[in-house]
Formats: structure tokens, C-alpha cells, sequence
């Protein structure tokens, strides 16, 4: 999220600046922080390109989604991203157990969700040779999408009343 808030403010009037900027950062922290995990702490193990990739595709869902909901709805947008994110993803992500210990329907409305997924998919990257990661990587992708498409009908929309403006 904190990617998402310094695009917004350092690139406000370039929405492709801001994508390709939450992208790459994405990419640097998944590559960055899995790096740490495995070789510094040996916390995580499997391949690392594969589990760095997997942290990656869940920090861009989070990225690209706040992102989008700012360009979308200006501050309440980092808001509403953050709270959805922290308040309502952490605890139903089910990441310190697995979301199978957790209440029905909760554990599955976690995997829904991009920190759940994204505990999903690093858990069955680094241990289980990528075993189950269809559903977290479709989930993942699906927030990806999202995020981009608020972005782009954000910026379409600015873009049609700036062009109704001058004229």
C-alpha cells in the first residue's frame, strides 16, 4: 500500500507512470523481501525466483488495487483501499494458520481477497513445489485487472470532463 500512496502523490497526473511504477515496485519488493526471508533468515524455502514471483503478483494485486480506488475516489480512495486491505484481508487472510482454521464462510472469503491469496500462493510456492496455486494466482490476477481497470476509467473520465472543459 505504501507503493500506491507515493505513486499517487509523486506521479498524480500519469496513470500509466502509475502502474508501471506500483509493477515494478511490486517486483523489487517481492524479489527484495524473499531474498531476506530465504537466504538471510531461512524462514522460506523452493525455488527462489518462483516464491520472489509469488510475492511479487500479491504485492501488485494490493499496489494496482489501492492504486486504482485512489485515482478513482482522490483520498478516501487510499482509505478505503487500506482499510479493505488491512482491516478486513489481514485477519480473514488466515496466513499465521492457513484459512482452513478458520470460521466458514470467513477462510474462504480470505482466499478471496489479495493477503490471502497471496499467503496461499507464497505458502505453496516455497513448500509444495506450487501445488494449489491455480485459484490464488486467478484471485490474484483478477484484483490485478481490477486495480488497472479503476485506474483507466479514472483517468477516461478525467479526460472527458478536461476535454469538455476546453471545448
Amino acid at each position: 500500500m505504501i507503493s500506491a500512496v507515493l505513486l499517487s502523490r509523486t506521479f498524480r497526473h500519469r496513470p500509466v507512470m502509475r502502474v508501471i511504477g506500483s509493477a515494478v515496485a511490486s517486483i523489487v519488493v517481492g524479489f527484495a523481501v524473499v531474498a531476506i526471508l530465504q537466504f538471510g533468515f531461512g524462514s522460506v524455502d523452493g525455488d527462489y525466483v518462483t516464491t520472489a514471483l509469488a510475492l511479487s503478483l500479491g504485492t501488485a494485486a494490493i499496489s494496482l488495487f489501492v492504486l486504482g480506488m485512489e485515482s478513482l475516489l482522490g483520498f478516501a480512495g487510499l482509505g478505503i483501499g487500506g482499510v479493505l486491505m488491512m482491516f478486513v484481508g489481514n485477519p480473514l487472510s488466515g496466513m499465521a494458520t492457513g484459512w482452513q482454521w478458520l470460521p466458514a464462510p470467513w477462510g474462504f472469503i480470505g482466499q478471496l481477497l489479495p493477503i490471502g491469496s497471496a499467503g496461499t500462493l507464497i505458502r505453496s510456492t516455497a513448500f509444495f513445489d506450487g501445488h494449489g496455486a491455480g485459484m490464488p494466482i486467478l484471485v490474484l490476477s483478477c484484483w490485478i485487472v481490477l486495480g488497472i481497470a479503476l485506474a483507466a476509467f479514472a483517468a477516461m473520465r478525467r479526460r472527458g470532463k478536461h476535454a469538455t472543459v476546453v471545448a
